[in-house]
């Protein structure tokens, strides 16, 4: 089992695997747990489109990955920053074991 946690403000999102290393990914997006790599790859094919916005490709992605891997469900909590913070900062602290996308530093889809 590989443990890796994200980490992210207004301004970066950052990987920190169980080994203690930092990763910053060349495009923004993060997709960690069973399905991450399926959201990550669905989030990346949808973040060229202009009409669309972070969460509604965060979502989109979550959903998709949870369609491909029997592990990952389709409920989707979609938590934003405002002013660097996420709004509700104890709900995410408060959960663990999930799978994640992380789309412009702005929204966590969990």
């Amino acid at each position: 089992l590989e443990a890796i946690m994200v980490v992210a403000d207004a301004k970066i999102s950052l990987m920190l695997t169980g080994n203690g290393d930092v990763v910053e990914t060349s495009d923004g997006l993060i997709g960690i747990g069973s399905g991450g790599n399926y959201a990550l790859a669905a989030a990346r094919a949808l973040i060229d489109l202009p009409e669309m916005s972070a969460e509604t490709i965060a979502v989109k992605a979550m959903k998709i990955a949870a369609d491909i891997c029997i592990y990952t469900n389709g409920r989707c909590i979609v938590e934003h920053l405002k002013d660097g913070v996420f709004v509700d900062q104890d709900v995410l602290l408060t959960r663990g074991g999930l799978d994640g996308v992380v789309v412009d530093e702005e929204v966590v889809v969990a």
